[in-house]
């Protein structure tokens, strides 16, 4: 079914520009939240220690959007 939707998405015209775009958003979401995380370190709401341990999810999802 996943795989169906997927076929049809990437066979419509414009599909790889709608798939960047959302790609950019998801990056830029990543920034957002590494800056709010920043934050929370900075007023003690959180230690060193939880900020790279978000810090590491994070990357990884940045690694699996393919950052340019």
């Amino acid at each position: 079914m996943v795989q169906d939707i997927q076929d049809r998405t990437a066979s419509q015209p414009g599909s790889a520009q709608r798939r960047e775009s959302v790609r950019h958003l998801q990056l830029a979401l990543l920034q957002v939240k590494r800056d709010a995380l920043t934050d929370l370190r900075d007023s003690g709401r959180i230690d060193d220690i939880v900020l790279r341990s978000v810090q590491e999810v994070l990357d990884v999802e940045e690694i699996r959007l393919g950052r340019p």
